[in-house]
């Protein structure tokens, strides 16, 4: 087999831009994740807010016949 001492440089710029590029998806991975995790905990808070909302919400809107005439009448 024939040896090139040229090619042993672009050999290890790519070995190099492979590592690079495998720390790169494995940091992105856990960006995802993390965010993946953020998104479900604020859906479950959402949620949560609907429902307290919905059960306050008769409280805070009645009907104008409802309510008493303001006090200048």
């Amino acid at each position: 087999m024939y040896y090139d001492p040229g090619m042993e440089d672009p050999v290890i710029r790519l070995e190099t831009t492979v590592a690079f590029m495998d720390e790169r998806i494995a940091t992105l991975e856990k960006v995802v994740s993390q965010q993946q995790l953020e998104l479900h905990q604020l859906a479950e808070k959402l949620e949560l807010l609907g429902k307290q909302l919905h059960a306050v919400a008769p409280s805070l809107l009645r009907d104008q016949e409802d309510e008493p005439p303001p006090p200048h009448y």
